[in-house]
């Protein structure tokens, strides 16, 4: 449940994107509503492998269901932007300790189905997520595409208090605190946040030439710098051992999610500002216009996950669903004002069906991988470069935009 919710607040607010800028008169800076969201997604990522997962869980339902409530009431995109990036700070602990949870009770054989489950909710929810975000805007207001996670949020934290029993590390808050990588996680996010800021600032509000623009990735380059030296040097319990990246399905894996998480996020938000502000469709038909991708994401991720789990051969999967996902987004591309339904239909498909066998299929390889006494961390790296390659795609995305 606490899995369909976050997964619901990632697609929700495509629908709702373009009244949202209309009543704040946001268009300059929308995408922070996005990009936010997904940054702090990967701050917590790394922590569940210090705090286990029933502590950080209940903490970051608490945050998800607070959030949400602030983003419901919102008076401006400032504080729109702030309640997005508490809520990212949910939704990332929870995305990744949901597959943390899979990794501990499950063995590696039956993994694969498990993991197809996982993936067809992430599935029904981006079905869901658009529509449910389109009805609201249309019938009632987008706040109520943050509102619902309130009584969500409530029954998750009480299932978990009450019911939820995993054995976790024996060791004090205090202990667990300073096993933190509190300098990595900073320097990784300021590096993050300078270089979006260029990437938004250039081209609108300053020269992509100018010594602002130009300072900011210098600094950005910098900090990347930074990080690196204090990843292999200093951390104790660095967010992203270096020892796994030895490991090459690991590396893969990441770069992969990477990559997918960049695709990902601009084809679920860009179609819909395409047919509403481009075609002037409502929210709610808009949403329904997605609904094949998330359909045939369903039946592949299900369906592969089945297979694996049968057979095995997972990186048949992940290829040919590399392979036809850039046959599809290049299709995708093409798509105009005037492109007619039944193609956009068959685009759709393709794209669906390959996007189903990636995220969590690269996740589940890099587990096969990884040592251990990695395996948490190893499961959350994949899962967290996802969500900065969807951090820093939705910018660039903006800034094609706004050039």
């Amino acid at each position: 449940l606490s899995l369909v919710m976050a997964n619901l607040d990632t697609t929700i607010i495509s629908t709702a994107l373009s009244k949202i800028n209309s009543e704040f008169h946001a268009y300059d800076s929308f995408t922070w509503v996005i990009t936010v969201y997904m940054l702090t997604n990967t701050a917590i990522q790394p922590f569940a492998d210090i705090f286990g997962c029933r502590t950080l869980m209940i903490f970051i339902l608490i945050i998800f269901t607070a959030a949400s409530f602030l983003c419901g009431i919102a008076p401006n995109i400032g504080v729109l932007i702030v309640g997005r990036a508490l809520q990212g700070i949910g939704s990332g602990g929870i995305a990744a300790l949901a597959f943390i949870i899979i990794a501990d009770i499950t063995s590696l054989r039956k993994r694969g189905i498990y993991m197809g489950v996982n993936g067809a909710i992430y599935a029904v929810t981006s079905v869901i997520g658009p529509l449910l975000g389109g009805f609201f805007t249309d019938q009632l207001t987008w706040r109520w595409s943050f509102f619902i996670n309130l009584p969500i949020g409530i029954i998750c934290i009480i299932f978990f208090v009450l019911y939820f029993k995993i054995p976790t590390e024996k060791s004090s808050f205090i202990e667990k605190f300073k096993r933190i990588d509190f300098l990595g996680t900073f320097t990784l996010i300021a590096c993050l946040v300078v270089a979006l800021l260029g990437l938004n600032w250039g081209g609108a509000k300053y020269s992509w030439k100018s010594p602002t623009i130009i300072t900011l990735f210098i600094v950005s380059f910098a900090l990347l710098i930074f990080y690196i030296i204090i990843e292999f040097k200093f951390a104790k319990e660095p967010i992203t051992p270096p020892v796994l990246f030895k490991y090459r399905n690991i590396t893969a894996s990441s770069v992969t999610n990477f990559l997918e998480g960049i695709i990902f996020l601009n084809v679920i938000n860009t179609l819909p500002l395409l047919y509403q502000d481009g075609r002037l469709f409502s929210a709610t038909y808009s949403g329904l216009r997605l609904v094949p991708i998330s359909v045939f994401l369903t039946i592949s991720s299900m369906g592969t996950g089945y297979l694996i789990g049968k057979w095995g051969h997972i990186d048949i999967y992940i290829k040919l669903g590399c392979f036809f996902s850039i046959i599809a987004v290049y299709l995708i591309s093409l798509i105009g004002i005037d492109t007619q339904y039944y193609i956009e239909f068959l685009i759709f498909i393709i794209y669906g069906l390959s996007c189903g066998v990636i995220y969590q299929n690269c996740i589940m390889v890099a587990q096969r991988a990884s040592p251990p006494e990695y395996l948490s961390i190893s499961t959350t790296i994949t899962s967290f470069f996802n969500y900065i390659g969807g951090a820093i795609g939705v910018t660039v995305y903006g800034a094609i935009l706004q050039n």
